[in-house]
């Protein structure tokens, strides 16, 4: 097997020169995302918010993905993704990057064909991987994970249980905006008070005419949320209004689903902070 790296460019390097659709210029843009010198440790301008120059501070997390399993990590570099999976796990890994996760509990709800928890528990941790069904793909036999066939609006875990919960573009497939609701109550119930909530999901924007990126494929995603139907849910744990002028105003914050859908993240820091994980204050709403 190639070295992943080598393997991600060459997977680029296909969807470059096929005739997809996809506009080349931005898939440049893309790479050098991946290639650029970066030395900036001010990354998290707008964290909450799918942004393209991310993805540049998150490599070296991204990096140990690969290291970990090269095959998954090339679903989470595609070049038809824009980027979002890279910024979704990426953002997450960095702010776990200061934490000791030896004896930690996490579920991650909504898991899919996601090995996050497998590469979590090599960290040490104990990992809950829920989901409707049988995992999707080949896991790792480590008695540091345990899969759960189950339901995320009824958790069968006691409240303030889990040091982190993790849910990445699951919640928005629940069914209805009342599972959507019980849903992330649960999750929320059980965190511990001082444990974090990771979560990411999809937003139509009313007012929102072009993902700002020219020339991209149509596409579109029937599992979102409205605007108005989304600040019902999370507008408690966001600068919602900021992060949509944010969102407008520049071309890098955007999702690669479709002209009318963002990805953010929903993040709930605890109520006492450690200096590991203080910095998050900054960025949220609670």
């Amino acid at each position: 097997m190639r070295p992943y790296p080598l393997q991600s460019l060459l997977n680029w390097y296909r969807l470059k020169i096929s005739s997809k659709g996809y506009w080349k210029p931005w898939l440049n843009s893309y790479l050098w995302q991946w290639l650029r010198p970066c030395s900036n440790k001010n990354y998290l301008s707008m964290p909450q918010l799918y942004n393209l120059s991310d993805i540049a501070n998150f490599r070296k997390n991204l990096y140990k993905l690969g290291q970990f399993n090269p095959i998954w990590f090339q679903r989470i570099f595609e070049p038809e993704t824009k980027g979002v999976r890279a910024w979704e796990y990426g953002l997450l890994l960095k702010l776990l990057q200061n934490t000791n996760l030896k004896d930690k509990t996490i579920l991650d709800a909504g898991t899919g064909g996601s090995l996050l928890p497998d590469y979590l528990a090599t960290l040490g941790a104990k990992v809950i991987s829920l989901d409707t069904s049988s995992p999707m793909e080949p896991r790792i036999k480590s008695s540091s994970v345990k899969h759960i066939i189950g339901d995320m609006t009824k958790l069968k875990y006691p409240d303030n249980y889990f040091d982190f919960v993790i849910c990445i573009s699951a919640i928005e497939h629940v069914g209805s905006l009342k599972n959507t609701k019980i849903a992330f109550s649960e999750l929320l119930r059980v965190k511990k008070p001082t444990g974090l909530l990771y979560l990411t999901t999809d937003v139509y924007l009313k007012n929102q005419t072009t993902d700002n990126w020219l020339g991209s494929p149509p596409n579109s995603i029937k599992d979102a949320y409205i605007e108005s139907e989304f600040n019902k849910i999370f507008e408690k744990f966001l600068n919602w209004p900021y992060l949509k002028k944010k969102l407008i105003s520049s071309h890098t914050f955007s999702n690669y689903r479709g002209r009318f859908f963002t990805t953010v993240a929903i993040i709930s820091p605890p109520k006492n902070p450690d200096l590991n994980r203080g910095f998050l204050k900054r960025f949220t709403k609670n």
